[in-house]
């Protein structure tokens, strides 16, 4: 799984406090979300901004922070889902064909804990702005 299960369809500056080069950059990229699941993703990502700016310190600095949106269309929704792991848990065995194969589970020992190629995922967010200074 991976860049083959999707695509990149677009990105916004959801919060423009001015030029990229004179702003903190937080780039937010989505996996598991089908096409028809955009408007969706679209209501994550502002419920994430609403709460990131009234969370200390952002409220004070939020000026000084762009927030970007990459639209991530993943060909399955969800993540992969293991059917074990190593805290016990069970899982459905789901495997989802997701743009950055986001999987919970992570390195096979907490179900909770999901991860991602995050290197794909950062170099996506630098190819979409360059000016990067956090990816999510």
């Amino acid at each position: 799984m991976g860049a083959s299960d999707g695509f990149i369809s677009g990105t916004t500056k959801v919060v423009d406090h001015g030029p990229d080069a004179l702003r903190y950059n937080i780039v937010l990229l989505g996996d598991g979300y089908r096409a028809a699941e955009m408007s969706k993703y679209h209501g994550d990502v502002q419920t994430f901004i609403d709460t990131l700016r009234v969370t200390a310190p952002f409220g004070d600095v939020w000026c000084g922070i762009n927030v970007h949106r990459v639209d991530v269309v993943s060909t399955d929704s969800g993540a992969d889902d293991p059917g074990t792991c190593g805290d016990g848990s069970a899982g459905s065995g789901a495997t989802a064909r997701t743009y950055f194969d986001s999987t919970f589970c992570g390195g096979g020992s907490i179900r909770r804990l999901l991860t991602c190629d995050s290197a794909s995922a950062f170099n996506v967010a630098r190819t979409q702005v360059p000016q990067v200074h956090v990816a999510l």
